[in-house]
């Protein structure tokens, strides 16, 4: 499967035409009409949650290895890694 195989939360693109999904394997991003596979990052741990900016331009994560992760909104390119939370980040 060139997906995820389960599911965690999901994310709409400010314009409405990607859906972020997250789980267990990392992240999967899909154009929202056809369902065709944008782009994908897996080995990066459990991801459990997935917002886009309000410009669309960034997309950020948060996991359960306590950290957040800043990623280009296009490519899936990471920007920055947020260290230092306690806890899960959902």
């Amino acid at each position: 499967m060139d997906g995820l195989s389960e599911y965690g939360r999901l994310a709409y693109s400010p314009d409405g035409t990607k859906i972020a999904c997250c789980g267990e394997e990392g992240i999967v991003v899909r154009d929202a009409q056809s369902g065709e596979l944008l782009g994908k990052k897996v080995s990066i741990g459990y991801v459990l949650s997935v917002a886009y900016s309000p410009n669309g331009a960034f997309l950020a994560s948060g996991g359960d290895n306590c950290t957040v992760r800043l990623w280009d909104g296009k490519m899936l390119n990471e920007v920055a890694v947020l260290e230092g939370h306690s806890n899960h980040v959902r």
